[in-house]
């Protein structure tokens, strides 16, 4: 089996089948295994598409999908996927199929979050359910289950607290009002034996707990049921169950390790190091001489460290907080900016890149995240976006270092800001259009703006040294762009100029690779291929679910 990603993993109502998504060196594709046999079938119609959790409808007979920008269903018996409605690339883009012939599904459309949608099932207007709440903390609503009636679905929560937290909730599809049934809990789904199992606190660890469909409410204690399932803190869980009792699950942890490698403009990769880690954000210093990147420790604790790429050696930076990353440099090398969280929220901090000085406190604990993406080439000041509302800030270096937004759209996510190099433009990512796209503005004013990528969409805009070339990433795609900054901004057509499964963030458009100082290659990140090939099975798993919570 090839590698499979996270929550890529579905079974039929009817237990039958399961399919999975894997990632190989070919790319992605959907597979179907019958578990009378457990051959491994390629599901035709369907490469390149593993970006989201496939869910089978009520019958069994078909999956929907989400590929770069839009939901999809294929039928298991054959026949070209049909395309249902938009559905742009966010994190835990997830789904339900009714009965009733209904799909609910969570998507990062307009903006404002990962909401929850409803579209029919023979394709249509997606239609906006619920969306999350800002002033909650709230960032995304994610994995819907719709419940027997019909008219109410189950999802999660997703509140970055600054340390992500997980809320499970119910939803009326006729009132569209909301309650929430558990904290600290996600991924629920409704068993017939009257339980909601889920997993807890982003642990591996699945729980089942007594459940009234009629009141919509919790009626006991939850019970730990199966340990060790593999999860990610930024998304999801590997599991899922059949109507008719079957549980289908991937054991260990999804972060695997990942390997740092540079790819040149010809397509050709050579490693960087022998090292393999769970590295992330990779930032080239201004000479090209050294490497800043966050390693994470587990599920949600990680540190940022530099790489010598002289004398080839590791050296952890940060030692306080429990979740630090999303660095830049200065553009003299001297000093880094980065994020640090803990229980009491995020800030940003500055520190001499020599590590001469403790850190330096920048701005106030702010609820959830502070992520910093570009350096003002004259060093005079930093862009950074806040995760929850999706607004692009400034933070000048001067003065009473007063942040002040910069870009800010009420109806679209925007982030990922990063200066040209004569320092009068800006680069960003926005949603506004339905999918994720890299536009160009002016800076100071930012009052105009440029569309820069493609129909494909894209993210994580980086300028080329000279300020010539602007490239940014569309699925599996490095993509260029020939620019003009004087007298006036002018923009050519999009080409692919490498491709590959290499890493990418959790969110959406965030900066996950680097160029080096000449503009000749590339730092990326590459996932290890030998992880997650192992399905657990267990039959007849209602009979012992009955059994260790009873009902009564």
């Amino acid at each position: 089996m090839a590698n499979t990603p996270s929550n890529e993993l579905a079974i039929s109502p009817d237990g039958r089948h399961f399919v999975y998504g894997a990632r190989s060196a070919a790319g992605n594709q959907l597979y179907l295994r019958s578990l009378d046999d457990f051959v491994d079938k390629p599901i035709p119609g369907t490469e390149g598409a593993v970006l989201g959790s496939p869910f089978f409808s009520p019958d069994s007979d078909s999956v929907a999908f989400f590929d770069a920008n839009s939901l999809k269903k294929v039928s298991l018996s054959g026949g070209a996927p049909i395309t249902l409605c938009d559905a742009p690339t966010a994190t835990l883009r997830t789904g339900s199929w009714g009965s009733e012939g209904t799909i609910v599904f969570s998507a990062g459309l307009g903006g404002g979050g990962v909401g929850l949608y409803r579209v029919s099932s023979v394709g249509g207007e997606p239609e906006l359910l619920a969306k999350p709440n800002p002033d909650q903390g709230e960032d995304r609503y994610f994995a819907p289950h719709i419940l027997p009636d019909g008219e109410n679905v189950l999802f999660s929560i997703r509140a970055p607290q600054p340390i992500v937290a997980y809320q499970i909730a119910v939803l009326s599809l006729e009132t569209k009002e909301q309650k929430t049934l558990l904290a600290d809990g996600r991924q629920a789904h409704y068993l017939p034996t009257g339980h909601l199992v889920y997993e807890f606190n982003a642990t591996g660890n699945l729980m089942a707990v007594p459940f009234d469909l009629a009141r919509l409410e919790v009626t006991g204690e939850p019970v730990p049921i199966v340990e060790g399932v593999r999860q990610n803190s930024g998304a999801s869980v590997d599991y899922a169950v059949s109507e008719e009792g079957t549980l289908v699950y991937l054991p260990g942890q999804a972060e695997a390790e990942r390997s740092l490698v540079w790819m040149d403009r010809e397509g050709l990769e050579t490693p960087v190091t022998e090292e393999h880690r769970r590295f992330g954000t990779p930032r080239l210093s201004p000479d090209g001489k050294q490497l800043m990147l966050s390693m994470r420790q587990d599920a949600i604790a990680g540190h940022l460290w530099t790489y010598d790429l002289e004398d080839h050696s590791f050296s952890r930076l940060t030692f306080g907080g429990e979740r630090n990353g999303s660095a830049v440099w200065s553009p003299d090398g001297k000093w880094i900016i980065f994020q640090s969280r803990n229980q009491d929220g995020s800030s940003l901090y500055r520190q001499l890149a020599d590590r001469s000085s403790p850190p330096e406190q920048l701005t106030e604990k702010y609820p959830t995240a502070q992520q910093t993406t570009s350096w003002l080439p004259d060093g005079s000041a930093v862009t950074f976006f806040r995760a929850a509302e999706g607004d692009i800030w400034i933070l000048p270096m001067d003065g009473d270092r007063e942040p002040q937004p910069l870009i800010h759209s009420p109806d679209a996510f925007e982030c990922c800001g990063v200066f040209s190099p004569d320092g009068k433009w800006l680069a960003y990512v926005s949603d506004e259009t339905g999918q994720n796209q890299v536009y160009v503005t002016p800076y100071p004013e930012a009052q105009v703006k440029w569309l820069v990528s493609g129909e494909e969409g894209g993210g994580e805009p980086v300028w080329s040294p000279d300020g010539a070339e602007l490239f940014y990433r569309s699925g599996n795609q490095l993509r260029v762009v020939s620019v003009e900054l004087q007298p006036n901004f002018k923009a050519g057509n999009s080409r692919v100029l490498f491709e590959g499964s290499y890493a990418r963030a959790t969110v959406a458009g965030f900066q996950y690779y680097d160029i080096t100082p000449d503009g000749q290659r590339f730092l990326m990140i590459k996932e290890d291929q030998t992880a997650g090939g192992q399905i657990n099975v267990v039959l007849n798993w209602f009979e012992e679910i009955k059994r260790l919570v009873p009902t009564n």
